[in-house]
């Protein structure tokens, strides 16, 4: 089935009504749509495939390691299992307001492919029924959260073929997780520092959960699939 993209602020506006948000921050963020959207598009020329649905969150996720007391790790985007009106399920991207709001236009576009390449490796093994290889068991240190993040994407030489230059920015902009120092000061003083919306949680907790009785639920991307079939990368 084909998937509609809607960058919308629905989650955004609703925060602001609740008080959670500034009005005015919305706005910033909406003013920034283009920027996502053209990293969203430069991915889908890059692949020759859509992309997949878009949420923006007014909530910035926030890592704590049992290993490492002080040490915490920002979640800009990740990928989450939406159910739809219909009582099927979806998987897609969710984007954070500090990464929309505080990204270089650079880093953005690294995010969204390697968003990207979350979204396919976890599609494909979906198919495959390979469920135990979609979750980490234990997250001790961050290290181990990375590099089971690293071992969670597709290769983006098979993926994103067209687009030599974004390889090569995926690479430079994430080494486990994302290195902008400019995002990571502004997302500590203009967002975590003025109260802004954060989730606190365990870095055991940062998984994506997939209900077993949403399994025969979930509405995976055809076109996905056949480009893995025509590249000998499914056999089934």
């Amino acid at each position: 089935m084909p998937f509609n993209r809607e960058l919308s602020l629905k989650q955004l506006l609703k925060a602001a009504e609740q008080g959670m948000l500034p009005f005015e921050l919305v706005k910033s963020v909406e003013s920034r749509l283009p920027l996502l959207s053209k990293a969203i598009e430069r991915v889908e020329k890059a692949s020759s495939l859509q992309y997949p649905p878009v949420e923006l969150s007014p909530i910035l996720k926030v890592l704590h390691f049992p290993s490492v007391e002080f040490m915490a790790s920002a979640v800009y985007a990740y990928l989450d299992l939406l159910e739809r009106s219909t009582g099927e399920y979806q998987l897609a991207v969710v984007f954070s307001a500090p990464l929309v709001l505080y990204a270089k236009e650079e880093t953005l576009a690294a995010c969204a492919a390697h968003e990207f390449l979350h979204y396919v490796y976890f599609t494909l093994k979906l198919y495959e029924a390979k469920y135990f290889d979609l979750s980490i068991q234990s997250v001790v240190a961050p290290e181990v959260y990375e590099a089971f993040d690293d071992q969670s994407l597709v290769n983006p030489i098979e993926w994103l073929q067209g687009d030599q230059e974004l390889i090569q920015l995926l690479q430079e902009v994430f080494n486990g997780s994302i290195h902008d120092d400019t995002l990571e000061e502004a997302t500590t003083t203009q967002w975590i520092e003025q109260g802004l919306p954060v989730l606190n949680i365990a870095a055991d907790e940062h998984k994506l959960r997939v209900p077993i009785s949403a399994l025969e639920s979930i509405q995976l991307d055809q076109k996905v699939l056949e480009h893995a079939k025509s590249k000998g990368l499914l056999s089934l």
